[in-house]
């Protein structure tokens, strides 16, 4: 089986998010110490918005993507976004216009996550975010955690803000798929040559204009399509 990391393809994956103004960066290596971290803390973001006070929340999510048609909310099939939004209103008691919920990306359909960030608002000030966690998590299904709530800065976005973002992709290589792997992997029955895949993943790492990638409807004086990849790995194990 290989593995490999790079910025944006397609499932099924594992991505991580790393934010500005949302407390500690998540990285690869961090990951598995934060699991099971319960944020208590005071909130103490706050800003004015049409003569209304509102607070911003930080929430990092992991969730299993299988039987979900991505992150974004779509009329007629069920997304990870329609399910948060869900909870929130049931715990905010605030309309899903009122929460403003927005992530760090999209995902396709059956991909998962194990660190992506998204914020949302409230025209209250949660004083023990520990409660909010619990309910939250008490509402969602169990393929979908919510592994920490913060408030944070009224700059913060979970999307603009974002700094990088990594992806983990991953193919089980033999005649026969494991069964348990199939969700979560690629099956390629082939031999793959793993040296050729390595010297070809380092064409793809520094700037490169994506433009041939982006929506045609999207004004790319807006969005330059210019894009940074760091790093991409490619290991067998």
């Amino acid at each position: 089986m290989f593995k490999s990391r790079a910025m944006k393809l397609s499932s099924p994956l594992h991505f991580v998010d790393k934010n500005l103004f949302g407390g500690a960066p998540m990285t690869a290596a961090t990951a598995p110490q934060l699991k099971w971290i319960h944020v208590r803390r005071m909130a103490r973001c706050r800003v004015s918005m049409e003569s209304q006070s509102t607070w911003k929340w930080r929430l990092l999510i992991a969730y299993d993507g299988s039987k979900y048609s991505g992150w974004q909310l779509q009329p007629g099939t069920l997304t990870v976004q329609h399910m948060i939004e869900d909870a929130l209103g049931k715990v905010t008691r605030c309309s899903r216009e009122q929460l403003q919920l927005a992530a760090s990306g999209r995902t396709d359909a059956g991909v998962h996550a194990w660190g992506q960030v998204a914020h949302f608002v409230t025209f209250h000030c949660f004083e023990d975010l520990e409660i909010l966690h619990a309910s939250l998590n008490g509402i969602l299904p169990h393929d979908v955690r919510i592994r920490e709530v913060s408030a944070v800065h009224p700059d913060f976005h979970a999307r603009f803000s974002a700094q990088r973002k990594t992806y983990k992709y991953k193919a089980y290589v033999a005649p026969v798929m494991e069964p348990f792997q199939r969700s979560y992997a690629y099956h390629i029955r082939h031999q793959l040559n793993i040296n050729a895949m390595q010297a070809a993943a380092l064409y793809f790492v520094g700037e490169h204009d994506f433009s041939a990638f982006a929506n045609a409807s999207n004004d790319l004086s807006l969005r330059p399509p210019v894009r940074e990849i760091v790093q991409f790995n490619v290991v067998a194990t």
